[in-house]
Parts: structure tokens; sequence; C-alpha cells
């Protein structure tokens, strides 16, 4: 019997309890991100394997514990058990949270921090890190201001280039600090303007000489 659902970066299936504090880490790596079920009774072939009804309620109650007691800031998930014809699947849902960074307390924020990545919990960088906690102020790292950088380091012509681009739009002859603002390509402080981390790396004149580290990468995922 297969279960009825898709796979993807916010489900995940196993058979039993993972060991070595597994399911506290897909825990926090779906809080890092937009939330998850993990499910509870189902094998790598999604076929349902069912957890036995005489151990649901003291595995929901040591589940619902070693999250809590596991994780900081506390994570308190949605813990039930849902009944497909004659089995019964533990289920393990989580939002994304408010208060990001979740990490294991055990291995602290810098070891302990885990996102998701496709369909795999990884542990997370430090500048992962660091995006997360602009991400619980409601900024992203790509919007922060770059603060020994100039206006001039940005390249105006490409900027025009790509707004002039755009389908439908009255044509930009020069831009102005509302433009490049509402692109948040520069970021205002003090009444100075200075070119964001978003701007350099996509409008940049030598981005790599104030991103030195920056990089792209490409996964390809079947």
């Amino acid at each position: 019997m297969k279960y009825p659902g898709e796979e993807s970066s916010t489900l995940e299936f196993k058979r039993e309890i993972p060991e070595n504090d597994q399911i506290v880490k897909t825990v926090i790596g779906f809080c890092n991100r937009n939330g998850g079920r993990l499910i509870l009774g189902v094998d790598a072939k999604k076929e349902i394997t069912g957890i036995p009804e005489k151990d649901l309620q003291q595995l929901m109650e040591y589940v619902n514990k070693s999250i809590f007691d596991a994780c900081s800031p506390p994570i308190l998930p949605a813990v039930y058990s849902q009944r497909i014809e004659d089995k019964t699947l533990l289920i393990i849902e989580v939002s994304s949270g408010m208060n990001k960074p979740y990490f294991r307390k055990a291995e602290g924020l810098q070891k302990g921090t885990f996102i998701r990545l496709g369909r795999s919990t990884i542990r997370a960088t430090a500048d992962i890190i660091e995006e997360l906690k602009w991400q619980s102020r409601g900024r992203s790292f790509d919007t922060m201001p770059i603060y020994h950088t100039k206006e001039d380091d940005l390249d105006e012509k490409k900027i025009l280039q790509f707004l002039n681009e755009r389908k439908e739009t009255k044509k930009i002859k020069t831009l102005s600090h509302e433009i490049l603002s509402a692109y948040e390509l520069v970021a205002e402080e003090h009444a100075l303007f200075y070119p964001t981390i978003a701007g350099q790396l996509l409008f940049g004149k030598k981005p790599q000489k104030f991103l030195p580290e920056a990089m792209i990468i490409c996964s390809h995922f079947s």
C-alpha cells in the first residue's frame, strides 16, 4: 500500500523513529525553512508499514518531549496519528519558525543549526546562520548594505538595460535613489546610500573586490 502524497522538500518519510537525533535535526531543518511534515510508518519505497497501535501513545509523548528538550528556541510540533485502511501513521508537523535560527542545544548555534536543501537536511554554514537571523527580523541577507562601497561601484548602464528590457513599462533614461531602493539595489543609512549585497552581485562593476567568497552553485535534482 502506497502513501498518497508527493515527496518534496517539506515532506519526509521514515519507517520508524530514526536514531542519532535525526528526527530533531529534520524538524530543525523544517523550522529554519518553510516548515514540513515527517511521517513515520512509511518505508523507503513509500510502502505503508504503519506504527503498532500499542506503541503509539508512548511514541507521541516521546517525540514531543524529545523535540522540545533538544531545540532552542523551543519548537512545539503538532504530533498526531492518521489511519489509512488498517495501518496507522505518526505525523510530526511544524511550521516555518518566526525565531530563526533554530538549533540543537547539545551542539550550540554554530554546529547545531540545520536547514533543508532539497530532500536532505544539512548543517548550516555561518553565512546561512546570519541570513536566518536577518529573516527573523524581516530582512534578507541580500538586502544588507555594504558599507565600504559607493554608488559608483554599481554599473549604471547594466541597471538601465535590465530595467528597460521589462515588458510594458516606460523607458528609464536616468536612475534615481527611489528606483534603486525599490529594487533593493541600494540601502539608505543616515542620509547616505550604499550598494546592497544584491546590488553588487547583480550589477557591481567588480563584485569580486567586495565579495571575494561569492560563487555560483548549480544543483540538479532528478
